[in-house]
């Protein structure tokens, strides 16, 4: 997933490179061509450094020159002389005074419009702006505004021009082709600076009695903005790209603020022995050149602004899990330049991630991954990897989530009644309101679900047979025969075998069994049969007759999905999906682990047990067994060993089974793909849907769990026993078959292989009546 997060721009890196001694009091400083004009208040002159930042010259002015500008040409300087109501005007071809305008009281800050064509002087005394044509430089209009006018900004396009009145904590916005005041603005305590950005939409007023920046929108003259700087702020300039506001404030601090967001980006210290004091700034068109006038050293520092770019940083920060869904917040710092970043990920396996915005994500554990958080013996945690990009370098941010445990699921209070059915119980099907149940010693077992009893005499069928199937619509029901490959039917009606079918088996077949998968299409006109010779056989069930045998494999469980377009075939490690109008394969899911040959140590899925499909056909159900093994170094006296196929020995060191969850919805872009595990501690063998589908019930290895687990989060709810002794299964089947029957509330058959019976489930979740959590 990618996110774009906005985050505050800088304009690059700043330090000290120079600091020049001046005259005393310095107060306003420009760039004129090459060479830098520095005011100083207390020495009634103007320095003149070169581009080496030497002084190469100081002009004689008036008394307490304050505020300095130059034309854009570079070849006049304009200086206010406080004490002597005037301005110098400065040739900087021969650095003299060539006129001297007089203008109100206390003139203390001046701007040149950028046609350079006229002087705005702001006149603290007299509360008024003059105007200088510089042409003939003389003064050819006041404008009145507030009270102690002491700094003027001139738009780009040169229509409007922004006074600060510290006296009446307002700006006066003048229109320069008339000279009078169409608005004025309300800002902070005693505004004293103001810089308006390259496009002219946004005018900058540092206030410092309130140690504040107002943003000003120039199209509607309103504050739509304040950010809060240090203290007693005294300069304001703009970037070049008007990316960045930059302010000084007191104890010599340069402050940058994201234009963008209105928010400070960070401070730097511009003397190494800060102390309280004016300042003031001049910034190159290009924004490479920095200098900023310290009053009270009395000296100019210029700052290098280097335009550099350095990686996003690896760095993140991961919060505490939430105590009810084990979620944490990550956090990954800004970019160390601040430029925009974009963010990838991918979520693991085990949870989620959402970004909720500057370099901050949730990530929420799967139920699922928390139940088997809870069986593991350590802490269980995961990698969620970032990719962060800023448009020149990419860094990879591997970040470790814990998963915290769920809490312990419960035991749920149900009614389990115990129903004989034979030697060897393997597989029940419901028609009407009968239960049928084959068992290995060659009989089914007719059973009134009415009383749970069983009702009259067993139905011979062939020994050894193993699987069931009915179709309701047809009264029939089908049993296979695994010695003689053939299929005995059963009508319903009268629990009589009332034909057998034939199959074909692949002349290349060299088994001695021809067990039988059996699978009903939900309509009942069709039986899938799936031969251990690898063919999967399609019978008409109106007339006993094949229609299709095709060599597609041989599958240990079979399901058909409810609109009947999709059989599902466990085989191995993998599900199969079938197209059972053209009876060809459309995908093979491959579950669970895979066998890592390169590692001393690993674990595979060696089977996929059984397979179950809900009724929308969006979700298949697998179970399956993984082993976990080691190479085998030797000194083994027991145990059990398999060979890999490079023929080194490996020895098994335990196992687990777990539920897959499988999507098979055609439509979904993950179409195809195991979504989701559950991992059980009392194994996962069967795997049956509840009536209302929003539950599975899972079979245990230990003979007598069955699991209840939430479709919709695969967190697993509780479990409950159908018999309290048990018996362990093995790793290798499902000897107790789960069949959930929909027309009697969610009754939940159980055939135990073992304990030769059915066990019929009532009160389980899902079921009625309603379970109770112990």
């Amino acid at each position: 997933m990618d996110v774009q997060v906005q985050v505050p721009v800088s304009a690059a890196r700043m330090q000290e490179v120079q600091s020049t001694t001046v005259g005393s009091n310095p107060s306003g400083v420009v760039f004129a061509g090459t060479r830098t004009y520095v005011a100083n208040q207390g020495s009634k002159s103007v320095s003149v450094l070169d581009a080496n930042d030497a002084v190469v010259g100081s002009v004689p002015v008036g008394t307490s020159p304050t505020g300095v500008a130059a034309n854009p040409a570079g070849t006049r300087v304009y200086v206010t002389n406080s004490g002597s109501g005037n301005v110098s005007v400065i040739d900087t071809a021969t650095n003299k005074v060539v006129a001297t305008v007089t203008t109100g009281t206390a003139p203390n800050a001046v701007a040149v419009n950028p046609a350079g064509t006229r002087a705005y002087v702001t006149n603290s005394g007299s509360g008024t702006v003059s105007v200088i044509d510089t042409a003939t430089n003389k003064v050819v209009g006041t404008v009145r505004v507030g009270t102690a006018p002491n700094a003027v900004a001139v738009n780009p396009a040169g229509t409007r021009a922004y006074v600060t009145n510290s006296g009446s904590g307002t700006v006066s916005v003048i229109n320069t082709a008339t000279s009078t005041v169409l608005a004025t603005v309300g800002v902070g305590t005693t505004p004293n600076a103001v810089a308006v950005n390259p496009t002219g939409t946004r005018a900058y007023v540092t206030n410092s009695g309130s140690n504040t920046l107002s943003v000003i929108d120039t199209a509607t003259n309103k504050v739509v903005g304040t950010v809060a700087v240090g203290a007693r702020p005294t300069a304001v300039r703009v970037s070049y790209d008007g990316s960045a506001a930059y302010v000084v404030t007191d104890s010599d601090r340069l402050w940058v603020i994201d234009t963008a967001t209105a928010k400070v980006v960070s401070n730097v210290g511009i003397d190494s022995a800060p102390e309280a004091g004016a300042h003031s700034i001049a910034m190159s068109a290009d924004g490479t050149r920095w200098r900023v006038t310290d009053a009270v050293d009395g000296r100019v520092r210029a700052l290098s602004l280097t335009q550099v770019n350095s990686a996003p940083s690896a760095a993140s920060t991961v919060g505490a899990p939430s105590t009810s869904d084990g979620a944490v917040t990550i956090t990954l710092p800004p970019d160390p330049d601040g430029d925009p970043v974009t963010f990838t990920y991918t979520a693991p396996p085990s949870g989620s991630v959402v970004a909720t915005g500057d370099g901050a994500f949730v990530f929420t554990p799967t139920a699922a991954a928390r139940d088997l958080a809870r069986q593991s013996e350590g802490p269980d945690t995961d990698t969620v990897t970032f990719t962060v990009r800023d448009g020149q370098y990419v860094t990879n941010v591997d970040v470790t989530v814990p998963v915290t445990p769920a809490p312990a699921a419960g035991g749920f209070d149900i009614d389990s009644t115990s129903i004989p059915a034979g030697g060897s119980p393997t597989g029940a099907v419901l028609v009407g309101d009968r239960l049928y149940v084959v068992s290995e010693d060659g009989f089914v077992q007719v059973v009134d679900r009415d009383t749970n009893t069983v009702v009259g005499a067993p139905i011979t069928v062939d020994w050894a047979s193993s699987n069931i199937a009915a179709a309701p619509a047809v009264d029939r029901v089908y049993v296979n025969s695994p010695y003689t490959g053939t299929i005995s039917v059963i009508d319903t009606s009268t629990d009589t075998v009332v034909d057998t079918i034939w199959l074909p088996t692949s002349p290349d077949y060299q088994g001695y069994s021809l067990a039988q998968e059996l699978a009903v299409s939900p309509d009942g006109t069709r039986l899938y049969a799936s031969g251990e010779d690898g063919t999967v056989s399609v019978v008409d069930t109106a007339t006993n007759t094949l229609v299709t045998s095709q060599s597609l494999g041989y599958f240990t469980d079979l399901a058909v999905s409810e609109d009947g377009r999709h059989l599902y075939g466990t085989s191995g490690a993998s599900v199969t999906v079938i197209d059972t109008e053209s009876m060809t394969r459309t995908a093979e899911v491959t579950v669970g682990p895979v066998w890592d040959l390169t590692r001393s140590s690993s674990e595979f899925t060696d089977v996929v047990s059984s397979v179950a499909v809900n009724a929308v056909g969006t979700r298949a159900y697998a179970t399956y067994h993984v082993s976990t093994v080691e190479l085998a170094s030797g000194g083994y006296s027991n145990g059990q060993f398999i060979v890999d196929g490079t023929g080194r020995l490996w020895r098994v060191t335990g196992g687990y089974e777990v539920v897959a969850v499988i999507d098979v919805d055609p439509s979904s872009t993950t179409y195809g793909t195991q979504l989701a595990t559950v991992r059980l501690p009392e194994g996962a063998q069967d795997v049956a849907i509840s009536a209302d589908g929003d539950l599975l019930y899972v079979s245990g290895a230990d003979g007598r769990t069955v699991s209840v687990v939430d479709t919709s989060t695969h967190a697993v709810l509780g479990t409950f026993v159908t018999d309290p002794d048990g018996s362990t299964s093995g790793s290798y089947g499902p000897y107790r078959i789960l069949l959930v029957d929909p027309d009697t509330g969610g009754t939940l058959y159980v055939t135990d292989y073992a304990d030769g019976a059915v066990y019929a489930v009532t009160g389980a979740p899902g079921g009625a009546p309603a379970a109770v959590l112990t």
